[in-house]
């Protein structure tokens, strides 16, 4: 079998790279996705706060079968507030009111109803905790192993080329193509917060399974009197994806870090080289192919 050359150890270093990167497009579309569910089926969105505001215009002004049961009438202020909102809107007659209602209940459905975009299928917002929660776990999982991947190939890499004596070549070479991860460059100073803020993207997946369960908590009441055996296992199941998505997290941030320190101490090998080999010819830069990503 013939040795492996500098430009395989290259291209297998940058096909790790790309995989990572694509997992972390992955998780953060699904955690957009994640939130965007969550956000607008609070009991303290936009939408809720429209649709409650014309459900009481509706009750208050053109309910003729009111009763004392169904609500107090508004005070001057609340009453006020609704005429307001009735000019912004234009709403004049019954019918208006009506329609308003009817848009607002069909479209009610399409935020309870969540379509997983490209599968075609979908489920419950009070589900989301769960399904949120297995695809947090299985985008973090393979995000470790890639980030494993890439510190290995990194390794093997960056060896090859120190027995080559090419490691500023392939130091740089590679350095062109990271984007989550900065490496330092000569002449040049890299802020701690760029070399950190990818670092904040990698706690997405946390940060909103955190905010969803916190919602699922707040709503328990409602949930047990939708279906008491369904909430349990909301929360029992939203509580296990959540410790599992932290160690993750942890672990991903860890190997994210390592990878780090890899270029880091890379470039200290490289600095001490060029500082031992004063006076010295620049090595020439090795005639590689372009990778194809």
């Amino acid at each position: 079998m013939n040795e492996l050359s500098l430009e395989d150890y290259i291209s297998a270093t940058n096909s790790a790279s790309t995989r990572a990167r694509r997992v972390v497009y992955a998780f953060c579309f699904a955690s957009i996705l994640a939130f965007m569910a969550f956000w607008n089926s609070r009991n303290e969105s936009w939408f809720n706060s429209r649709y409650s505001i014309i459900q009481e215009i509706y009750r208050v002004d053109f309910d003729t079968t009111r009763t004392e049961k169904k609500g107090a009438m508004p005070n001057n202020a609340e009453k006020a507030k609704l005429d307001e909102f009735k000019v912004s809107r234009s709403i004049v007659t019954k019918k208006q009111t009506e329609d308003l209602l009817e848009i607002y209940q069909n479209l009610k459905k399409e935020i309870y109803l969540i379509r997983v975009p490209i599968l075609g299928v979908s489920f419950d917002v009070n589900d989301l905790g769960i399904f949120s929660g297995l695809t947090f776990t299985m985008l973090l999982t393979l995000f470790w192993f890639t980030l494993e991947r890439e510190e290995e190939n990194l390794k093997l890499t960056f060896e090859y080329a120190e027995r080559k004596n090419k490691l500023k070549d392939v130091y740089t070479y590679l350095s062109m193509g990271q984007v989550l991860t900065i490496p330092q460059k000569d002449n040049a100073s890299v802020s701690k917060f760029w070399q950190h803020l990818p670092k904040a993207i990698y706690m997405g997946p946390w940060v909103v399974s955190i905010l969803i369960f916190i919602n699922d908590i707040g709503t328990l009441e409602s949930g047990f009197v939708l279906n008491f055996k369904a909430t349990i296992i909301l929360i029992i199941t939203s509580v296990i994806f959540l410790t599992i998505i932290s160690i993750l997290t942890i672990f991903c941030l860890h190997r994210a870090i390592e990878v780090e320190k890899l270029w880091n101490l890379m470039y200290t090998k490289m600095q001490k080289l060029n500082k031992s080999n004063n006076g010295v010819p620049d090595i020439e830069i090795p005639q590689t192919k372009q990778i194809a990503q």
